[in-house]
């Protein structure tokens, strides 16, 4: 791993907007290598897929997963439409839903999806507004996180995501018919 110098983290800003940049930053990595020492071992990935119509913010998103070991970002979609048929061909494990897009908001992607009876995958709503949050529950959202995400904030929703998907995953082993091998007869 790299660590950046002030300098090299946010060139051309201002002392002061590059020294609490750094701070966070180096939180950040703080956050990341705790993270790495306490990944799950032997656990199963956890595919995501990140819905966000602002480039940077996925992008930001997507370099903050890379710190959790056990989840794969399977695509990045910039609008509605192009999430639902994402949803609809990977069957992702969990959503990063932006609420407020151009076209297709992230409360109508849900909604589109339930609609063509299109299985759901675990939503995390990601939005700078928090007056999305109770209709995102309605609509059984895992998780409601507010941008710009905060490391520690993100690794609680990680953590409920793994709980929820390895029972889900758990369940579904268990409704499946087991099968036995007779053991051979003794003589």
């Amino acid at each position: 791993d790299i660590i950046l110098s002030q300098k090299e983290l946010l060139p051309g800003a201002s002392r002061g907007q590059a020294r609490d940049r750094y701070q966070r930053y180096l939180s950040y990595t703080s956050t990341v290598m705790q993270n790495r020492a306490t990944a799950p071992v032997g656990s199963a990935t956890i595919t995501a897929v990140l819905v966000d119509d602002e480039k940077l913010a996925s992008d930001e998103l997507s370099y903050q997963l890379q710190q959790f070991p056990d989840i794969e970002v399977a695509a990045v979609a910039s609008n509605g439409l192009e999430a639902v048929k994402l949803i609809e061909d990977l069957e992702p494990d969990l959503v990063f839903l932006d609420v407020q897009m151009p076209g297709l908001d992230g409360l109508g992607v849900v909604r589109t999806l339930k609609e063509r009876d299109i299985p759901l995958p675990h939503i995390v709503m990601a939005t700078a507004f928090d007056q999305y949050a109770v209709e995102a529950f309605r609509m059984e959202a895992l998780d409601y996180l507010l941008k710009p995400i905060e490391a520690d904030r993100l690794d609680v929703t990680i953590e409920r995501a793994r709980k929820v998907i390895g029972e889900r995953q758990r369940s579904l082993l268990a409704a499946e018919p087991q099968t036995v091998t007779p053991k051979p007869a003794l003589q």
